[in-house]
């Protein structure tokens, strides 16, 4: 079956999974595909059923069907119509998870989209589409599995690297091993002066937030600190250390600070 006839064939409540391949696809890595799908799936409050396969490139169909029915109720009686559009509304989650979960990510790689790699790597599959009765998203080629495992690569090297020195401060940590790799990576940013985030007043106090995170985190100077004091609403590009108190940041202590053109 070629990639453009499998989307006529679906109804609204299914997908399909479309593997470019000449000579099908080994059982067990399959197996492991599909249980990855299947549980992006249940995040996203579906149940992925297995209805049909097709020859030629490996096409897998799945219907969300008992979450359908979860999601839908009573509707399902009372009015096909909404159901359907109900059930429309629910492969479109679950398309967006599935997609979502196999997108390049520098700070991690899901399952998901590690048995994507395998597939591609591993078991001679050139391209993996994910179809549905309105329309066809990419999940994985060998362009894409090669950016992936680049991520997973300096993932792992970061991981090996990542060597934090305890702070002085009495009652207080750095967080050496920490759980994510972008809290470690936060941490190695002060060290290096290249933590970016804007100097906002909360109550009496002026705290940080770095880029790409919500909280603020108090401002403290080191006592060799030299440059003017921060100014509220100022973007600033910062050198010095997180404290921290548990597993929480307790405060920024700024050795160097400058206005963070942007």
């Amino acid at each position: 079956m070629k990639l453009n006839e499998v989307g006529a064939g679906l109804a609204p409540e299914e997908l399909a999974f479309y593997f470019s391949c000449e000579n099908g696809v080994e059982a067990k890595a399959l197996g492991a595909f599909l249980s990855r799908a299947s549980t992006v799936a249940k995040n996203r409050g579906a149940i992925l059923q297995v209805t049909a396969t097709h020859d030629g490139s490996l096409v897998v169909v799945a219907r969300v069907l008992e979450g359908v029915r979860g999601a839908i109720g009573k509707e399902f009686a009372s009015s096909p119509i909404q159901a359907t559009a109900a059930s429309t509304m629910l492969v479109g989650a679950v398309v967006a998870g599935l997609s979502s979960a196999t997108s390049p990510d520098e700070m991690k790689v899901s399952p998901l989209a590690k048995a994507n790699i395998d597939l591609i790597e591993n078991h001679d599959v050139e391209l993996i589409q994910l179809v549905t009765s309105q329309a066809s998203v990419l999940m994985m080629d060998r362009k894409k599995a090669a950016k992936l495992r680049g991520a997973i690569q300096n993932i792992e090297l970061a991981e090996e690297v990542y060597e934090f020195p305890a702070l002085d401060f009495p009652g207080a940590t750095l967080f050496e091993h920490p759980s994510r790799l972008e809290d470690r990576m936060l941490v190695d940013k002060a060290r290096r002066g290249e933590l970016t985030g804007v100097a906002i007043f909360a109550g009496t106090e002026l705290h940080f937030r770095p880029d790409g995170y919500r909280y603020l985190v108090p401002v403290e100077y080191d006592s060799n600190y030299s440059d003017e004091s921060l100014s509220p609403s100022k973007h600033y590009r910062v050198r010095g250390a997180i404290k921290f108190q548990g597993a929480l940041p307790e405060s920024v202590v700024i050795e160097a600070a400058s206005v963070d053109e942007r």
